[in-house]
């Protein structure tokens, strides 16, 4: 099986604070260890005032909602990952620093792959980038994995 460490990006988060229930379902589910960055939480609070507009909840619920997602997803310190900062950067280009504390945080964990729908991720090789239908067909292709391995143990 498969290393499964995944680093999540922020535009998956919004997507399910804003009432994603694939990317919810993905997150939730025990396929995939989920890990992000320090910076996750304050990209998420600055776009606290379009989640909320655009989910058509409060700021008390969107903080409800983050803490309860945060509870799934373990939070890299900027201290564990600030020394691939410069290499990732580099790979990504200046222009790119946001997205450069995901790559960094995805080689510090050895990351499977970075779970994002950002373009910017796929010009790079160091980590795979894949977007959440490549992330539910990885999930589909787990699940038929487990289903022949456990039918053929069943048969033994």
């Amino acid at each position: 099986m498969p290393k499964n460490d995944v680093v999540i990006d922020a535009n998956i988060f919004i997507s399910a604070l804003i009432g994603s229930q694939t990317n919810l379902k993905i997150i939730k589910s025990s396929t995939y260890r989920m890990y992000a960055p320090s910076k996750l939480i304050e990209e998420l609070q600055r776009n606290k005032a379009m989640v909320c507009e655009k989910a058509g909840c409060t700021p008390y619920d969107f903080d409800n909602n983050l803490d309860a997602l945060l509870k799934l997803v373990k939070i890299v310190e900027y201290e564990q990952y600030k020394n691939h900062l410069l290499k990732a950067t580099e790979v990504l280009g200046p222009q790119h620093t946001a997205d450069a504390h995901y790559l960094a945080c995805a080689l510090i964990i050895k990351a499977s792959f970075i779970w994002t729908n950002d373009k910017n991720f796929s010009r790079q090789i160091l980590i795979p980038a894949k977007s959440t239908r490549q992330v539910l067909i990885r999930i589909k292709i787990f699940k038929y994995l487990n289903h022949v391995i456990s039918s053929k143990m069943r048969e033994r």
